[in-house]
């Protein structure tokens, strides 16, 4: 089944500290390495909020937290791509590099030696939903299928649109816990298990990290 022409979707105009839903077309899949993804579930991020307050003057669909499923792809995409992905329950990064600049040319390598590096840190790359990108609060949005992870059997919506949000808690242990400092002024490069960690806010960010470390074998405490 075809998806249809139009679509309601959260848009932000430019300037605006508000959006509205609206009915928009249905974006066309631009290439065989492109899909397009049947929304199921958003979340709403602080960053959202965020962008209604000005925050990097983004105007577009909003969103960047979705599961969604693969509604079609490019109609010249090859039979092993469909097999792959129609119809699949997907998750997905949100960050689109241009593919045409050095860290994109060797993002492998450079993620291999270098975490810093890759198409996060592409100068021209694009943000779903927060940078020159339209993002998730849509009925249907395009993602490269590079992009995109096939979300385990079992797994509900609920729970796999936690994915990016994990993600980034991820990142946030990662960085945070290489350097560890003790009460005492003494330092080492890494937290063991059993060490206290502060987490200084307790939304769903902060609940996310808890959850990490707590499967760490940290004790962790949280303040709002």
């Amino acid at each position: 089944m075809s998806p249809p022409k139009t679509m309601k979707a959260y848009v932000v105009e430019p300037n605006a500290t508000t959006g509205n839903v609206i009915e928009i077309p249905v974006p066309s899949v631009p290439s065989v390495n492109h899909a397009l993804i049947r929304v199921l579930r958003a979340g709403i991020c602080n960053t959202d909020l965020e962008i209604l307050q000005g925050y990097m003057g983004f105007s577009g669909v909003l969103g960047h937290e979705f599961v969604g499923i693969v509604d079609s792809l490019h109609e010249d995409a090859p039979p092993f791509l469909q097999t792959q992905w129609l119809n699949k329950r997907v998750c997905g990064d949100i960050n689109l590099g241009c593919q045409n600049c050095g860290i994109c040319d060797d993002s492998l390598r450079y993620n291999a030696h270098n975490p810093q590096m890759g198409r996060n840190h592409c100068p021209n790359r694009t943000v779903l939903g927060i940078l020159n990108q339209n993002g998730t609060f849509a009925e249907y949005m395009i993602l490269p299928l590079k992009n995109l992870h096939l979300v385990p059997e079992g797994m509900k919506d609920e729970v796999a649109v936690f994915s990016e949000p994990l993600a980034a808690a991820c990142r946030i242990v990662e960085q945070s816990l290489t350097h560890f400092r003790y009460e005492n002024g003494s330092e080492r490069k890494e937290a063991r298990g059993g060490d206290k960690v502060a987490i200084l806010g307790d939304g769903k960010l902060g609940l996310c990290v808890a959850e990490i470390l707590g499967r760490e074998y940290l004790k962790c405490c949280g303040r709002d």
